[in-house]
């Protein structure tokens, strides 16, 4: 996928999207251009950049004349309808990082390029070695965008994919813990597995370009803390983990999906249930669980 339009995203726009959305699916029809800018407070430029981005985040689906909210972006509405938990955040990271048929500069930065300080030069050359565009392509479609997008939301600072350090430098910090719930790092496991198609996975295949442990900047090390900590809350049900006679290999739920944890993160977070108690909850007779029955039902309507 490419931006339409050569601009990134604003948390407070995408907000107000969603709330739009659930009352009026055409709010991105081409031909209503004007209602979207009024609704938005931004651009028709803008407007069509954020459709991009919202696909891209999984939170629309269908066609911009009659877009359809996905259960992701349902749920989030329902529990986190302000975005302000830093779990939402790593779970919108999560998938402009995933799969690799996204906004492709998003998920090479966050999946592929290595260094952790770095100029605005080196990551332009970088993001030209990626593709062949012009130079004023990769600096206004892509470069430009994904600058947007870490300075004018939390991504950037808050959780340290990238930190601007003045001038044109910049670093990518790891994940600090206190931000990141072992459900959400569990969710983007399951969704990186899904995206590939596996079954199991070695951690070198999680620190490895493309890797899992990536979307966080973890090492082997931290990468082996999570899976244990996602192990410890919520039995084998999410994913399991042998670091036994120098396995360290993961077998991925396919019983578990990825919105369950979601929900069990919210559930965890601002209700303070026990993370098995939530992750039972989600998968029996959760928001979850009844978003994915009606999804289910409405593709084998529209089929």
């Amino acid at each position: 996928m490419a931006l339409s339009e050569g601009f990134g995203f604003e948390e407070r726009w995408v907000r107000c999207a969603l709330s739009e959305l659930a009352r009026d699916p055409g709010l991105f029809d081409r031909s209503r251009i004007d209602h979207a800018q009024r609704v938005l407070g931004i651009g028709n430029r803008k407007v069509m950049a954020l459709w991009d981005w919202l696909e891209a985040a999984a939170f629309v689906t269908g066609e911009r004349a009659s877009a359809r909210l996905t259960p992701l972006a349902k749920l989030a509405l329902h529990y986190d309808p302000e975005l302000r938990e830093m779990g939402s955040l790593w779970i919108v990271h999560t998938n402009l990082s995933i799969p690799a048929a996204g906004i492709w500069f998003y998920h090479d930065y966050s999946l592929v390029f290595d260094a952790r300080a770095f100029s605005k030069d080196e990551l332009r050359d970088f993001l030209a070695s990626r593709r062949s565009h012009s130079p004023a392509f990769i600096e206004k479609k892509c470069l430009a965008p994904l600058l947007q997008v870490m300075r004018k939301t939390r991504l950037g600072s808050d959780l340290g994919i990238m930190v601007h350090q003045g001038g044109d430098s910049f670093v990518r910090k790891c994940a600090i813990e206190e931000s990141l719930s072992p459900a959400v790092f569990a969710y983007a496991a399951l969704m990186w597995a899904r995206s590939a198609q596996a079954v199991t996975a070695n951690i070198l295949q999680f620190t490895a370009p493309g890797g899992a442990g990536r979307l966080f900047t973890f090492d082997q090390s931290m990468v082996k803390t999570y899976l244990n900590r996602v192990c410890d809350r919520y039995g084998n049900d999410a994913l399991s983990y042998s670091g036994t006679a120098g396995l360290d290999s993961v077998a991925f739920s396919r019983e578990v999906e990825p919105l369950h944890l979601i929900e069990a993160y919210y559930l965890e977070q601002l209700e303070g249930r026990e993370p098995h108690v939530a992750l039972e909850y989600a998968r029996s007779e959760g928001l979850s669980a009844r978003l994915l029955a009606d999804s289910e039902n409405e593709a084998d309507s529209d089929g």
